[in-house]
């Protein structure tokens, strides 16, 4: 079944890397907003990004990763976190 984006009530875009990246993922964020208005969006970024979350735009909620442990479980843990607070 395909959704329009005017149906969509949750939106996560997770970025990994560093400052950059997460910057470079700002108009992905907009473009979401913009065609899904309703939709809560989660930004899931790593530890070394954080410095930036008051500068972001777009995101309803943004959850913080941990740099240390397995990267790929940590990012489990972290989306099983934010689900579990829905």
């Amino acid at each position: 079944m395909f959704l329009s984006m005017n149906q969509m009530k949750e939106i996560a875009v997770v970025r990994r890397n560093g400052l950059g990246d997460v910057l470079m993922t700002i108009p992905l964020i907009l473009l979401c907003k913009m065609q899904a208005p309703n939709a809560c969006l989660t930004l899931f970024i790593e530890e070394s990004a954080v410095s930036l979350v008051p500068y972001l735009q777009g995101p309803d909620d943004v959850v913080v990763i941990p740099a240390e442990g397995g990267k790929y479980w940590n990012h489990l843990k972290a989306a099983r976190n934010q689900y579990k607070k829905i």
